[in-house]
């Protein structure tokens, strides 16, 4: 099994009460020694962990928009990425790098990303919650892939716009796929090409349909992956992947 987790998780308690550690901190693999000041940071990637970050590397750090847990690596932890401030902090209102930007200035040795082996499992830390910027999804695609235990249950490369959501029927060996289209700006500009992958292990598939209508779709079998391309979505599509 698997774990991922950013900045205050299990700081506080459901009673919202702030502990002095992370309650989970021999799971996560750090300890919580205090917060950066600001509201901008960044994370280098070590070394041999640049794969991780995508485009990022040690020169040119990732850009996070928020302060960071100042975090130190219990045994046995492995640090993949460590903390960088910028060149000034917001008490240093006399001095400035530039007018537009504060660039990356400060290397540090406070861990950012860590992963660590707990039991049979592991648990990737993340020292500010990438996940909640719109700038990083390739990255945090990224670190989730890196500790995925299984295959994922499906996979498409849908824009931001469409969510999909996927249901088992066990007692009718049936997937139900549900994608929808809602967009920022209405109408719908239409989604067309979108491709899913399902994963059926050991599932031999037999039909996809597209609901209510029940229209059969083309689709192919690789990898334990079932693999087709949805129709147009203008708001709603609803697929049934039928198996044996």
């Amino acid at each position: 099994n698997s774990i991922y987790a950013s900045k205050y998780t299990s700081l506080t308690d459901k009673e919202g009460r702030k502990h002095e550690d992370f309650m989970l901190s021999r799971v996560f693999g750090v300890s919580y020694q205090g917060e950066t000041e600001g509201n901008l940071s960044y994370i280098a990637p070590s070394r041999e962990n640049t794969n991780l970050f995508q485009m990022y590397s040690q020169k040119y750090p990732l850009h996070y928009e928020g302060n960071q847990m100042i975090v130190t690596a219990n045994e046995g932890a492995q640090v993949l990425g460590r903390q960088v401030l910028p060149y000034c902090t917001p008490q240093e209102w006399k001095n400035f790098s530039s007018c537009h930007t504060n660039p990356p200035g400060i290397e540090t040795d406070s861990p950012a990303v860590v992963l660590n082996k707990f039991g049979k499992g592991q648990a990737l830390y993340v020292a500010g919650d990438i996940e909640k910027s719109s700038y990083h999804g390739e990255v945090f695609i990224e670190f989730i892939k890196s500790i995925a235990s299984k295959p994922f249950t499906f996979q498409s490369d849908a824009p931001k716009a469409v969510e999909i959501t996927a249901f088992h029927q066990e007692d009718k060996k049936r997937y139900i796929i549900n994608l929808v289209n809602f967009q920022e700006e209405l109408p719908n500009i239409p989604v067309n090409g979108l491709e899913v992958k399902i994963f059926l292990d050991q599932k031999k598939a037999k039909r996809v349909l597209s609901l209510p209508d029940e229209t059969e779709l083309t689709f192919e079998s690789q990898d334990g992956y079932l693999r087709l391309t949805a129709p147009q979505i203008n708001t709603f599509v609803m697929l049934a992947v039928d198996y044996e």
